[in-house]
């Protein structure tokens, strides 16, 4: 789920999407850059010189594509390595003729960071220029880490260093120490509690998806796999893929291609292997089922915005989204359009976030109602505890992105938050029927237990992620309309006679209301945004 949202929305939703978001794959996201710094550690000196890339010539370029990019003072370098010291701030006391000693705990210690750095490319010279100036420009300065993101840092204890070297032409070595700028203790109260309640809150995501993938691992475990085994497999697969595609028929183009290939490869399910060792079996099914998931989620979350960016490139993300619903449309709604769509309606769900994850709820519910049908059937006993593992990785997917969510309102978060907690109850509820298979084929492992325990702490933390934000977002109000009037006239009188806050209000009074002759408002009653004083 997936949000100083204004900012920091953008890179959970990126979070979600990139961290959390997706959350089944972001561990495997790491190959490029481990590569690069494993090439290198061991051949930077101690003074940050690089012993093996002698004659590099033109290949410097390349060598900082692959590094990490980071920025000190807007001067780009490439950062080769990076160390944080970081524990508690212990003082050990002795006392005369006493063998014991005393320690007093002086608080946090945010130590120093280490860094080691590249300058490459054949403006080399320039750039360490920039980069000298930078490092002795006075105060604190911006340093945009390539995992630790944008930090407010000084330079402390030895100067920092650039060197050359004739043999290495195009490379400039950089090596500098800095720490991160205390933050104000207003700036420390304001933040704190929502970057505490989201990460808190993608971590529960990911731990909920860890113990279901401990479930897969635990049910499709037996060297030999049965009969019945085989068949709850079989059937499990067939009919969540089954199901995706129904799903994703209602979904929008974008949406609709992300999913193909996963999709496709669900539709074909997975083999039997012969010998059932390890889990690598089980991680294939859970891979399968979760691939959908993951795809909906990257096809909805926020792509990250260029800094400079080519104006055919703008105008083409323009005219796609202004082709779908506006952003006042929730995550309550879009389930509405659902609901529509399965009763022979024609709404097709935009690439949006709400719509993402109104799409993955249902899905989740779907996969939950596939496992209780298909567990009563013959054959069918380990059907529940399968599917309620892609039903976890549809949850969590909306999880993360609800994360990228800008709500409008108060009733929006809400609507949102219930949705979630709504598709978590039917996740225990699945767990506790799982649970309760006590005799006979279909008994649930005990990894259940864990799970269970993860989802109801995933639901306490949606609660509480939500509830962070619900105090800084506007109410919707109702408006009584007496007569026929202009839309207008109703927001100047809403709004006072700023432009700024009148034109954004009428809009959102349009479409929220879903007025069709938008020059005139009918006698009635509207539901608009709460006007501040």
């Amino acid at each position: 789920m997936s949000g100083a949202l204004s900012r920091i929305g953008s890179t959970i939703g990126n979070v979600a999407g990139t961290a959390s978001g997706v959350l089944s794959t972001a561990r495997s996201l790491t190959g490029t850059l481990s590569n690069a710094v494993g090439m290198l550690n061991g051949s930077v000196g101690a003074m940050g010189g690089l012993a093996n890339l002698s004659g590099l010539g033109g290949m410097t370029s390349l060598i900082a594509s692959t590094l990490a990019e980071a920025k000190f003072r807007g001067v780009a370098f490439s950062m080769a390595a990076s160390e944080d010291e970081v524990g508690r701030r212990v003082v050990q006391m002795f006392f005369p003729g006493v063998d014991a000693f005393a320690v007093q705990d002086m608080g946090v210690l945010d130590g120093p960071i280490h860094i080691r750095g590249l300058i490459c490319g054949d403006d080399y010279v320039y750039r360490a220029g920039l980069m000298r100036a930078a490092l002795a420009t006075k105060g604190p300065a911006t340093l945009v880490h390539p995992w630790w993101g944008e930090l407010k840092v000084r330079l402390i204890g030895e100067p920092a260093r650039i060197g050359f070297d004739e043999n290495r032409q195009g490379i400039a070595t950089l090596e500098m120490t800095v720490v991160r700028e205390p933050k104000p203790a207003t700036a420390k109260k304001s933040n704190k509690s929502f970057l505490d309640s989201l990460s808190k809150l993608l971590d529960e995501a990911d731990s909920m998806l860890d113990k279901a993938t401990s479930v897969m691992q635990q049910v499709l475990s037996p060297i030999l796999i049965g009969v019945s085994l085989a068949r709850s497999v079989e059937n499990s697969v067939s009919q969540i893929g089954a199901m995706f595609s129904g799903l994703i028929a209602s979904a929008s183009e974008p949406v609709a291609t992300a999913c193909a290939t996963p999709l496709a490869a669900l539709t074909l399910g997975v083999s039997l292997p012969t010998k059932n060792t390890g889990t690598t079996y089980a991680d294939a099914v859970t891979d399968a089922l979760v691939a959908v998931p993951v795809a909906i989620a990257n096809a909805v979350l926020p792509a990250p915005t260029a800094a400079v960016a080519s104006a055919v490139a703008s105008a083409s993300g323009t005219a796609t989204n202004s082709l779908f619903a506006p952003a006042s449309v929730t995550t309550a709604d879009y389930l509405g359009q659902l609901t529509a769509q399965n009763a022979g309606g024609s709404l097709a769900l935009a690439p949006t976030a709400a719509a993402g994850t109104a799409l993955l709820i249902a899905a989740a519910q779907e996969c939950v109602a596939i496992g209780v049908k298909l567990a009563t059937a013959p054959g069918g006993a380990y059907a529940l505890s399968i599917t309620l593992v892609a039903a976890v990785a549809c949850v969590t997917q909306a999880i993360a992105t609800a994360a990228a969510i800008s709500f409008s309102s108060t009733q929006d978060a809400l609507s949102t938050r219930d949705a979630l907690v709504a598709a978590l109850d039917g996740l225990t509820g699945a767990v506790v029927a799982a649970g309760a298979v006590t005799t006979g084929d279909g008994i649930a492992p005990s990894a259940i237990a864990d799970l269970f325990a993860a989802i109801q702490s995933t639901r306490a933390a949606v609660f509480a992620d939500i509830s962070v934000q619900l105090g800084r977002l506007p109410s919707i109000v109702a408006v009584p309309v007496p007569v026929e009037m202009s839309p207008w006239l109703l927001a100047y009188a809403l709004a006072g006679d700023t432009v700024e806050n009148v034109v954004p209000l009428m809009n959102d009074m349009i479409t929220r209301n879903s007025i069709l002759t938008p020059a005139i408002i009918p006698a009635g009653t509207i539901y608009v945004l709460e006007q501040t004083a």
